[in-house]
């Protein structure tokens, strides 16, 4: 008779317990899919704690695009895992007698997260298909349209707050806004407490309002708007055509498409619509342009002062331009006009209104003296 040594323990459990390689290639299939199914979810949780770095430059609208974009990937992946798991299982258990693992492990965040993917989708399409920009000419049309019948709404502030009639004074938006402002490209900026949002002509929602400050106007397509104490540009549709990095900005004209923007520390260049540098940040103040010229303060320094009252109780706030001069620069960023000029209040039809050792007079585009401001 063969003598056999007694079965340990470690024997035993290791007669009924092969290894992972070991295993028939379907249930080894399962349990990996098991491992996807629940590991895709705990990485897409990280994403989303990581949010607010990620989006928030981006408008409400925006985020919530991300984020519901985000949870469709990460409910719809694990819930793929988790049903090829499931299957795979019980083809392992029918084939092999394994597989019990793999149904367990796939079978919630196959069920869970399919139903959370498919509502993910419905809540994306029925929420952000209103918040999509014009994809179809039916979608232009109507942008149009809204356009020109928002050109004819008149702001009306009364008791409950502002809104917006027509002609014959019916109400078109009700007064439920702190502020509101005309209507410029079918969009108004409006303020609700101390923050501000961009409503359209049926007084929906583009911009939620989280914006810190506007400059209340679009121009040329852009709106100049304060998020997280830094300006960018915000384009029709709600979305940071050019993302706040700015410490100020001023509007957009249409010809040149530039914008005047501070860099910080009073820098001002001027920005093209993409965003880059078309006229390199070296003066101390700048306005926008009109025509083909922009007034430009070189040298000098933007000193700010203040002045208390008596009691202490009201600080009056002054800013003034000393040690150097308003010139102006044209759009390739050569020096038109000199710095020579104390001030620049504006333009006419007959020429730029500039103060000149004390008085105020009009000059042409080439700097020369045309008239005094008070001749007809």
């Amino acid at each position: 008779m063969e003598h056999r040594p007694p079965a340990t323990l470690h024997g035993a459990a290791a007669s009924t317990a092969p290894p992972v390689s070991a295993l028939p290639r379907v249930t080894r299939a399962g349990r990996s899919c098991a491992w996807i199914a629940w590991l895709v979810p705990i990485a897409g949780l990280s994403l989303a704690a990581a949010q607010h770095a990620l989006f928030a430059p981006l408008t409400v609208e925006r985020q919530s695009a991300q984020l519901i974009t985000l949870a469709i990937v990460v409910a719809a992946l694990p819930a793929i895992a988790g049903s090829a798991a499931v299957i795979l299982g019980l083809v392992s258990r029918c084939r092999h007698g394994r597989g019990s693992g793999a149904i367990v492990a796939g079978l919630p965040p196959a069920l869970l997260l399919g139903w959370a993917s498919l509502t993910a989708v419905h809540f994306e399409e029925e929420y952000l298909g209103e918040l999509a920009p014009a994809r179809s000419s039916r979608h232009a049309e109507r942008r149009l349209a809204t356009a020109r019948r928002t050109w004819k709404l008149w702001v009306v502030p009364v008791a409950t707050g502002e809104g917006f009639t027509d002609a014959d004074g019916r109400w078109v938006i009700r007064p439920r806004f702190d502020g509101v402002w005309s209507y410029r490209d079918g969009l108004a900026v409006v303020q609700l407490g101390s923050r501000f949002g961009v409503i359209d002509g049926d007084g929906e929602f583009v911009v939620k309002p989280t914006l810190e400050d506007t400059l209340f106007w679009y121009h040329a397509g852009l709106l100049p708007a304060r998020f997280d104490g830094k300006w960018g540009f915000l384009d029709v549709h709600g979305r940071w055509a050019i993302p706040p990095r700015f410490a100020a900005a001023r509007h957009f004209e249409a010809d040149p498409a530039l914008a005047a923007v501070d860099i910080g520390d009073s820098r001002w260049g001027f920005v093209d619509r993409a965003g880059e540098f078309a006229i390199e940040p070296r003066f101390t103040v700048a306005k926008s342009f009109s025509g083909d010229l922009a007034p430009v303060y070189i040298g000098g320094e933007l000193r700010e002062t203040s002045t208390r009252t008596r009691s202490g109780a009201f600080v009056e706030w002054r800013r003034e331009l000393v040690g150097g001069a308003w010139g102006f620069v044209d759009a390739t960023d050569s020096i038109r006009i000199p710095p020579l000029f104390d001030d620049v209040t504006g333009r006419t039809d007959r020429g730029w209104r500039v103060t000149l050792k004390g008085e105020s007079v009009i000059i042409d585009s080439d700097g020369r003296v045309i008239a005094d401001d008070a001749s007809p």
